[in-house]
Formats: C-alpha cells, structure tokens, sequence
C-alpha cells in the first residue's frame, strides 16, 4: 500500500467516524427533548387530575378545609400528594386553599392553588401552578 493510498484510507475513517459521532449526538439529542416532553406532559396531565379532583370534592364545599388540611406541605412526606410516572420520575403536588371570596357574577367559592414539584436531590424544585375555583353552591 502505498503513502497516498494509506492518506486515504485514513481519511475516509476520519471521515466516517465524524458523521457516526454527528449522528449518534443527533439520536441523543432529539431522546433527550423526548423525554423532557413526555416529563412536560406528566406534569399537566397530573396537575389536570388534580384539579379535576378538586372540583369533585367541591360537592362538599363545607368540608373542604378537612379534605385539604394535609395537603399544603412539601416538607412533610405527609402532607403533599405523590405520583410516579411513566419514564419513572416522582412528581409532587400540593393542593392550598384560599379563603372564601367573592368569584365572578356575585357568587361566593374559593381557590385552589396546585403546584407539582419534581425531586433535585433532597430538595423538591417547584416546575408548574394552576388555579382551580370552586363555586359556593347556592343554598
């Protein structure tokens, strides 16, 4: 083999081995922005249920103070809402109450502040908030 013919073959090598890494960093690349939004979906897909939730128990609007009492700490592994998903991450949630207040229309009801919050380590870092109201039903 001579000088040129060993140039090359050592270039179409490199050549090769740029455009496998080029496309190996491409396949990794669009798994990662997969996973971030399968990880997006399960955080609305839960904060939906739980406001659906909410909105179910507002059929026992004077119970509601007892229904969440244990639900606003994300400090205490008992007062906060837990939900393993798919691809295996921990979601948390808690659910806080607002007092009774004036809605739209003249109507009396309250709020319910969701936040889902995912696990850093020890420390549990807040990533979404939704509202639910719950309307007073009329006596």
């Amino acid at each position: 083999m001579s000088m040129g013919q060993a140039l090359l073959a050592i270039g179409a090598i490199t050549l090769f081995m740029y455009t496998a890494v080029n496309v190996n960093r491409t396949y990794v690349a669009a798994s990662a922005e997969s996973v971030a939004q399968q990880r997006n979906l399960d955080m609305i897909n839960y904060a939906q249920s739980l406001s659906e939730f909410v909105y179910a128990q507002g059929q026992r609007y004077d119970n509601l103070d007892v229904i969440f009492a244990n639900s606003g700490d994300i400090n205490d592994p008992t007062k906060h809402h837990t939900y393993v998903t798919s691809i295996r991450d921990t979601l948390f949630a808690t659910i806080q109450l607002s007092a009774e207040q004036n809605m739209i229309h003249g109507a009396k009801g309250r709020s319910a502040t969701i936040r889902i919050y995912t696990s850093a380590g020890t420390t549990k870092q807040q990533r979404m908030e939704t509202i639910a109201v719950i309307v007073k039903p009329e006596d």
